[in-house]
């Protein structure tokens, strides 16, 4: 049974948990390949779209144009939040043991502490740097998941103007043959 009242249990769940926020952060950042595949999958048909709205004689219906502005907003929506997400963090580690079993070690002994006053010292001392690392990586991990909740969002969102974007360049030119020319391309 746990007892919060042993030092030696209490870092062992704190390192427990710091090891835990290290490998979620890092899987937070492998996620980036989902957001990846979701953009691929947006820009297929992007160059015939652009191309029919802004560089061909055919008057475009006003909902086509509607559609590519705000699949433009929710896209650069969701690209600023995975560059975001991508931006490195500065992860916070626990100092040296240096610090605990030498430095602070010498600190207390000059200080006139006897030597169990002493382990416990160092051993609430290393507590609070975990607990600081803890903090700060929790923050950081919650930040980053954040990011790519509100990237895949808004990814997902800027499908459904996207399609009806494709839908509309498929209609512009009902020649069967266009329309396999454009897959061809691809």
């Amino acid at each position: 049974m746990i007892s919060f009242y042993d030092l030696d249990c209490i870092i062992e769940l704190n390192e427990k948990r710091q090891t835990e926020y290290l490998e979620a952060y890092h899987k937070t950042q492998d996620k980036f390949t989902y957001l990846m595949i979701l953009y691929s999958v947006e820009a297929i048909f992007l160059m015939p779209v652009v191309e029919s709205l802004f560089f061909s004689k055919v008057n475009c219906n006003w909902f086509f144009h509607l559609s590519f502005y705000l699949y433009g907003v929710l896209f650069l929506s969701s690209f600023i939040y995975s560059i975001r997400l991508l931006t490195p963090s500065s992860i916070y580690y626990v100092d040296k043991p240096k610090k605990f079993y030498v430095d602070l070690r010498r600190k207390y002994e000059n200080s006139g502490y006897r030597y169990d006053e002493i382990d416990l010292k160092l051993k609430a001392s290393y507590i609070d740097e975990l607990e600081y690392a803890i903090g700060d990586n929790q923050a950081i991990l919650n930040a980053k998941v954040r990011f790519y909740k509100y990237a895949y969002f808004f990814s997902i969102l800027a499908l459904f103007p996207y399609i009806s974007c494709i839908v509309f360049q498929l209609n512009i030119n009902n020649d069967p043959v266009y329309k396999v020319e454009i897959v061809e391309n691809l």
